[in-house]
């Protein structure tokens, strides 16, 4: 791979309106029962509280919101420069509304719809996420 870590590019740039969003929908999750969701998170991009973040469709007709940077776990990046974090969807700090365990998934979808920021230190509207992660197993690795 010639030293470059590949990512998931999500970008919202200032001439979208405020209710846009970029995503990607995950694929083969009906039926399942989440335990945890979860994603790298490149440094320097559109992290903050609520976005990127899941939102999970049910089978009881319900959306549920997993995720936002500022609620998930931290857990050991395997490459200098991406934070790790994962997302328990039955923990009301981190899923709303939270999904009761068994709770069957209609489907998932990844979004960011925050920004762009502005400032010196700003992301522009713009993640890179990699290892997207269902209940332990890595969105498109075998």
């Amino acid at each position: 791979m010639n030293g470059v870590h590949p990512g998931l590019l999500l970008s919202k740039n200032a001439s979208t309106s405020p209710e846009a969003q970029a995503g990607a929908v995950i694929t083969n999750v009906e039926g399942l029962s989440l335990t945890e969701l979860g994603f790298d998170v490149r440094d320097g991009g559109q992290c903050n509280a609520i976005s990127p973040r899941f939102v999970v469709a049910t089978t009881d007709g319900m959306m549920h919101t997993v995720g936002g940077c500022g609620k998930g776990t931290p857990q050991s990046a395997a490459v200098m420069g991406w934070k790790r974090l994962r997302f328990d969807p039955s923990k009301p700090d981190q899923a709303f509304p939270p999904i009761t365990p068994g709770q069957q998934v209609k489907s998932i979808t990844l979004i960011v719809d925050q920004g762009p920021e502005a400032g010196p230190n700003a992301a522009g509207g713009v993640v890179v996420l990699d290892n997207i992660e269902v209940n332990g197993i890595l969105v498109g690795k075998q």
